[in-house]
């Protein structure tokens, strides 16, 4: 049985009161750590128990549709009988532990197994001082008060390892709904939760482009961005070192022929492996299912990845830590009208193999006859711009800005470089025209989402002040009227 809905009517609670309405956070002891993000809409009213259902509806289904954009969640997802959607981390055997209960089956807990009582309380707690008045006057805070805790915790193996709370604010005109999302830090990060702002079309800094109301706001309510201003992503100016991770060898038979599952599982290896499945494909040899394009987007990867270590022992480095960072954001694959012509394949392999010494490269990309980068600042700059032209045209500028701060390169040192790649690409005539990769990386801080391939204007922050310009992503045959998306 789910939890019931708010009363509505003249069984509306009194003013400034929270209804507790979906699933509640947990009562474990304090296990895992996990991430809380919160956030507000404005309703006109509280809701009939008909609207509820609508609202309830919308809300799992746009959460599902952010869960199933993540590869590497996918075998976690579970849906309970009451429908709302979850996610249960993976297995949790220790030595010792008893090898019948390794072999049952993960039960899915539903609202009924929880301590509703002890979740509503703890979650107002958490808010305390919080109305609908505090909310209409300051707006909503990014976090519930400092002084309380608000790191939630699933006991190991056997609670969701994310949840979804929705609490009804009630005033005397209004109401608002808050939501909570509860996520295992294991198994996502503050980039991750921020994406899932963007998909509920919330979270945006001032000044921003607001999403459609009507495609994003159940039942077309009003969402007042105004009450709500997130704080800055911890991640997006530092990467976090992920470290312990047990080296995950890869099955090139296993492997989808999808790009961005190839590039996923290569990303979540360790070096050797990639270096190894790469020269068995070169050789013919390989299982690998992929074509060349797909093997050359997975070098650019592995040469972001790599530049950060290059001080260290790159070969021994796992790629997982910092790529479990990115490849949320690659969504749909890498087109493969990026990697169209061979001018492009072969800076991307003379760059790679700068890096992790592959030799010999294959005759149509003689080193000869191509710029190689000089410095692990050189390389992770030219990777990058060569993702960025791939990225840019599905509309993904916020991984371009993660790239850039993974190289830990000084903007002058990455502008000179992007103005170097800039000039070889015209002089090739690749119709190619895109805004340096160091202005809209000089300041870390979203924006209007970078567009290519369709000529939208678009603006990049800088120290200086706003730059505005029109980018265009055309192919070499542009004139038969193709274009890259």
């Amino acid at each position: 049985m789910s939890n019931p809905p708010p009363p509505s009517g003249h069984n509306a609670p009194s003013l400034d009161t929270v209804i507790h309405t979906l699933s509640p956070f947990d009562q474990a002891a304090p296990r895992f750590k996990c991430l809380l993000r919160s956030f507000v809409f404005r309703l006109s009213k509280l809701p009939s128990d008909k609207e509820f259902a609508i609202i309830k509806y919308n809300i799992l289904e746009r959460l599902e549709a952010v869960m199933l954009e993540y590869p590497f969640l996918r075998g976690y997802t579970k849906c309970g009988p009451d429908g709302l959607m979850e996610l249960v981390p993976g297995p949790q055997d220790k030595p010792g532990s008893n090898r019948f209960r390794r072999s049952c089956p993960r039960v899915l807990l539903t609202s009924e197994d929880y301590a509703d009582d002890f979740c509503r309380i703890r979650h107002r707690d958490s808010y305390s001082g919080l109305t609908a008045a505090s909310i209409r006057d300051s707006g909503f805070p990014p976090l519930p008060s400092r002084d309380a805790n608000h790191n939630y915790f699933f006991q190991e193996g056997r609670q969701p390892a994310m949840t979804l709370q929705a609490d009804f604010l009630t005033g005397q005109d209004t109401c608002y709904l808050i939501l909570s999302f509860a996520v295992l830090c294991t198994l996502a990060d503050n980039a991750s939760l921020d994406l899932i702002y963007k998909t509920f079309g919330v979270g945006l800094p001032p000044g921003d482009r607001p999403f459609s109301c009507v495609e994003l706001n159940p039942l077309n309510h009003r969402l007042d961005l105004s009450l709500y201003r997130p704080a800055r992503p911890s991640t997006v100016n530092r990467i976090p070192e992920w470290k312990g991770r047990r080296m995950q060898r890869i099955r090139p038979e296993n492997l989808s022929a999808s790009p961005v599952n190839v590039i996923f599982a290569i990303s979540s290896g360790s070096v050797d492996d990639l270096v190894y499945l790469v020269n068995e494909y070169l050789k013919g040899k390989s299982k690998l299912r992929m074509d060349h394009d797909i093997c050359v987007a997975a070098w650019c990867w592995v040469a972001i990845t790599e530049a950060r270590v290059w001080r260290l022992d790159p070969r021994a480095e796992t790629c997982f830590g910092i790529s479990i960072n990115c490849r949320s954001k690659l969504r749909p694959p890498l087109p493969v009208t990026f990697f169209g012509n061979m001018t492009l394949k072969a800076f991307a392999r003379t760059t790679v193999g700068a890096l992790v010494g592959l030799q010999p490269l294959p005759p149509c990309c003689d080193p000869a006859r191509f710029h190689r980068t000089k410095s692990p600042v050189e390389t992770i700059a030219a990777a990058a711009l060569l993702l960025r032209e791939a990225i840019d045209s599905l509309n993904h500028e916020y991984i371009c800005r993660r790239l850039w701060a993974l190289s830990g390169a000084t903007v002058s040192a990455i502008r000179n470089v992007s103005r170097s790649s800039n000039r070889k690409t015209r002089s090739n005539n690749e119709g190619v025209q895109f805004i340096p990769l160091s202005d809209f990386a000089a300041e870390m801080d979203f924006g209007i989402p970078f567009t290519a391939g369709g000529g939208l204007p678009i603006h990049c922050r800088q120290p200086a002040g706003l730059q505005e310009g029109v980018v265009y992503l055309l192919p070499r045959n542009a004139s038969n009227g193709s274009n890259a998306s």
